[in-house]
């Protein structure tokens, strides 16, 4: 089936939204606290589902059922219920990390930056104060004749690794 232009338009607007959310701390922790009373109004919903699913599977006998056959046929609807339920719970605990780990990443980023500009103000004073210290005097100029040059060892034991 082929995408209407409204849908299109609809989801660009989306889109756009979305990202003016993702760029400010407060708008996305106020969208996620939507979302999460948004599941919150659905877990006791699917409580309360799973609980009269659970009391009806159970109380289905057939002719010829052991008292364990309704049990064991009940779980293959109780578990699928049970696992959406886990899901939502670690669903609203990961929308309240991820709230506080958006707050905390803008705060990170602006201590780094105050912090680089910190360091890079006391290197430069660290600079300044080591140029000033150093006095300006000149080399003295070293004759030809008495430049240092390097000796042969004299034992034995300076020959270090030059013996193998």
């Amino acid at each position: 089936m082929p995408e209407q232009p409204q849908d299109t338009e609809r989801r660009l607007k989306n889109t756009e939204q979305l990202r003016e959310i993702a760029r400010n701390p407060d708008a996305f922790a106020a969208l996620l606290q939507d979302y999460q009373r948004v599941l919150m109004d659905i877990r006791p919903l699917l409580e309360v589902l799973r609980d009269e699913t659970r009391l009806y599977c159970r109380g289905v006998h057939v002719e010829g059922d052991r008292g364990y056959h309704p049990r064991q046929r009940s779980r293959q609807v109780e578990a699928p219920l049970n696992h959406a339920l886990k899901l939502i719970n670690r669903l609203l605990s990961d929308l309240e990390k991820s709230a506080h780990r958006r707050r905390a990443h803008d705060e990170k980023v602006e201590e780094t930056a105050r912090t680089r500009r910190e360091k890079e103000l006391e290197r430069a004073r660290k600079k300044r104060q080591k140029l000033a210290a150093v006095p300006q005097r000149e080399t003295p100029r070293v004759e030809p004749a008495q430049e240092q040059q390097y000796s042969e060892p004299t034992s034995l034991s300076d020959l270090g690794r030059r013996s193998a």
